[in-house]
């Protein structure tokens, strides 16, 4: 009995564990409460195999609990990914259909394409990528690319360059954008900066900073 007066530590975590309740009952009487009766051997033994087995049970729920939830946040950024990366198709459509529309339907189009902007706008901090808070070149994308939008609406010779060009450069420069999102952050911001650098060249946008709040960039 000397051994269990010298190493128990009632304020270790580890005295209640299985292995230790064990050990620590097979010292108090071999199994039992204080008496050498058979039945209450066995007693002592079933408590504390049941002790085991609500140990190890409740470790093994906890550790899929933990496991589902992460698997479950890992889903749920993937489908927003591929959510936000449809949105992009969609801009890039709306791109090619630009270049070929009509002036009479140029408003009507131009709205479409502003509402997917919209769409990937808010999306975007839900991402895998923009979570974090601290990539930003794609978000600054589709900001910038808003505003090219909306002075294509006032600015006829704006329109008449996209109509003859520009719109085929933004739109070969966005498909880049959508093969190298999934590459890691040096390849979204490399392809994202060829399109704010050709959005610059239009002399459409100011890329000097005016988005380093873009989180609060639209207000609806």
């Amino acid at each position: 009995m000397h051994w269990k007066r010298k190493y128990d530590n009632y304020n270790c975590s580890a005295f209640y564990e299985p292995s230790y309740v064990i050990a620590r009952a097979y010292q108090n009487g071999r199994f039992s409460f204080g008496g050498r009766d058979k039945m209450k051997k066995k007693i002592a033994l079933v408590i504390t195999i049941a002790v085991c087995i609500v140990s190890v049970s409740a470790n093994v729920y906890q550790y899929r609990v933990i496991q589902n939830k992460n698997a479950s946040i890992t889903w749920n950024q993937k489908v927003v990914d591929q959510m936000f990366q449809g949105e992009l198709a969609y801009i890039g459509d709306q791109m090619i259909r630009l270049s070929k529309c009509e002036s009479g339907e140029k408003d009507t189009e131009i709205g479409r394409t502003l509402g997917y902007c919209l769409d990937a706008f808010n999306m975007y901090p839900s991402t895998s990528y923009g979570v974090s808070g601290k990539e930003h070149d794609v978000h600054h994308m589709v900001a910038e690319f808003r505003d090219y939008l909306e002075n294509l609406q006032s600015d006829e010779t704006l329109w008449k360059n996209a109509k003859s060009g520009d719109l085929d450069r933004l739109h070969d420069a966005w498909s880049e954008v959508l093969t190298q999102i999934d590459k890691g952050k040096k390849a979204r911001v490399a392809a994202a900066s060829k399109v704010r650098q050709i959005l610059e060249e239009c002399a459409a946008v100011d890329t000097s900073g005016r988005y380093d709040n873009a989180e609060n960039w639209y207000q609806c």
